[in-house]
């Protein structure tokens, strides 16, 4: 099991990486920071092509972040540590099989013999839509499901600090994006397990520092 599921298990630790690095990046442009994003990306894109769903969206978040301040020709100036790092590491392995990687997202996204859910294959089906919600509390409890998904409620209006906004929208983004894949299958959930981690604890973080949400969280509990 551990091996057929490899690929998923090891993006676990390398997204959060990415998030921290980013973030830190954000904060402070230092070069070290710039090589340790670079490693980890590079790391996640050599692991599986899937990595690509989970990281996007911190990745364009860091990149408007850039334009913003700096424009377009200084971000690829103020990044390209990060970016050379990121190619030489992962990059390679795109190059040398651009064209299976190519065919393999094909018959992912748009079909194929065993691949979809419905007759049709259509990605707009109720069951191609709600698929994951479906399976979550299946795989994660019903208990925990619920958990998730008051801490993603909770963050998105109380706390909108760079790291929350970037961890609701790695979530939101990959959902979506597997979504419209329609070869479902829960392990493209798991790389997200240690995201869902974090929403909780920092939920509880903030809930520690609010006396009158814990009396009121433990009654409920």
């Amino acid at each position: 099991i551990i091996l057929r599921n490899f690929p998923e298990i090891a993006m676990m630790p390398l997204i959060l990486f990415e998030i921290y690095f980013i973030e830190k990046v954000i904060y402070s442009d230092s070069i070290k920071n710039q090589i340790f994003l670079g490693l980890f990306v590079g790391l996640g894109l050599l692991t599986n092509p899937n990595f690509f769903i989970y990281a996007s969206f911190p990745l364009i978040y860091l990149l408007i972040y850039y334009l913003k301040k700096y424009g377009f020709w200084k971000s690829l100036q103020q990044l390209k540590i990060a970016l050379l790092i990121a190619l030489i590491v992962g990059g390679w392995w795109y190059a040398i099989n651009f064209s299976s990687i190519l065919s393999a997202y094909s018959s992912n996204i748009y079909g194929g013999e065993g691949y979809t859910h419905t007759p049709n294959g259509n990605p707009f089906a109720l069951n191609q839509i709600f698929y994951y919600l479906i399976q979550t509390p299946t795989m994660f409890g019903l208990l925990i499901t619920i958990v998730i998904l008051i801490s993603i409620v909770y963050l998105y209006i109380k706390n909108k600090t760079t790291l929350v906004r970037m961890i609701l929208g790695t979530v939101l983004f990959s959902l979506i994006a597997l979504t419209f894949i329609l070869r479902k299958d829960f392990r493209y959930i798991w790389p997200l397990i240690p995201v869902f981690a974090l929403i909780i604890g920092i939920t509880l973080s903030s809930l520690i520092k609010n006396k009158k949400l814990v009396k009121i969280v433990s009654v409920t509990l």
